[in-house]
C-alpha cells in the first residue's frame, strides 16, 4: 500500500491537501504517465533565449535607439588561425603508452618545463641540422628489408619515408611490402 500525500502551497502554510492510497502496481502506473515520450522536448527556451528575455531585449533596443551601421566596426577574421596548442593530456598519454614521462630530463632526473611548442617543419629541421642530427638523404630503412613471402599473408607494416607526415590531412596508405610505397614498379 502507497500513501500519497499533496500540498498545494508553501510547505510552511498548506492551502490545500490531497490524500490518496495506491496499491504499489496503481502507483508506478500513475507516476509513470508523467514520464514524457523518448525524444519529447520539454524545455523550450530559457534564459537568454527565453521570450521574455528577447521581449525585454527588444524593449531596451527601441527605447535606447538601434545603432546606426556607421557606429559598427567590422573586423575580419575570417584569415585568423590560432595557434594549435597540445591537450593537457599529451603527457598522460605518453606515459601510459610508452611508460615513461616525457618531461623528465634523461640525463638528470629533475622536472623539465614546456617552453615552446615548434610546428614549423623548417625550423624543426634547422635546429637539428644545426644539432648534426637531421638523417641525411639515404635509402629509406623499408627497402633494405626481404621481399614478402609469396602466396602468404600479406605484411602490413607502415613505410615512414616522411620524417614528418601530416597525419591531420592525409592517412598514412603506404606499406613496407607495397612497391608503390617507393615508386617501384
Amino acid at each position: 500500500m502507497v500513501l500519497y500525500l499533496a500540498l498545494a502551497g508553501s510547505s510552511r502554510r498548506p492551502l490545500l491537501s490531497f490524500t490518496k492510497y495506491f496499491s504499489a502496481e496503481e502507483f508506478i502506473a500513475a507516476i509513470t504517465q508523467h514520464i514524457p515520450d523518448k525524444g519529447f522536448q520539454m524545455v523550450r527556451y530559457y534564459g537568454w533565449y527565453s521570450n521574455r528575455a528577447r521581449g525585454e531585449r527588444a524593449k531596451r533596443e527601441i527605447e535606447s535607439g538601434a545603432p546606426e551601421a556607421a557606429d559598427v566596426d567590422v573586423i575580419d577574421v575570417s584569415e585568423y588561425h590560432p595557434p594549435r596548442i597540445p591537450s593537457k593530456k599529451w603527457r598522460e598519454l605518453i606515459k601510459k603508452v610508452w611508460e615513461v614521462d616525457p618531461l623528465i630530463c634523461p640525463h638528470c632526473g629533475a622536472e623539465m618545463k614546456l617552453i615552446a611548442l615548434i610546428d614549423d617543419q623548417s625550423v624543426i629541421e634547422k635546429i637539428l641540422r644545426h644539432l648534426k642530427l637531421w638523417p641525411e638523404q639515404a635509402a629509406p630503412a623499408c627497402l633494405s628489408r626481404a621481399p614478402p613471402p609469396t602466396g602468404g599473408e600479406r605484411i602490413v607494416e607502415l613505410c615512414f619515408d616522411d620524417p614528418f607526415p601530416d597525419y591531420d590531412n592525409e592517412p598514412v596508405t603506404a606499406y613496407a611490402n607495397d612497391p608503390a610505397c617507393h615508386g617501384v614498379a
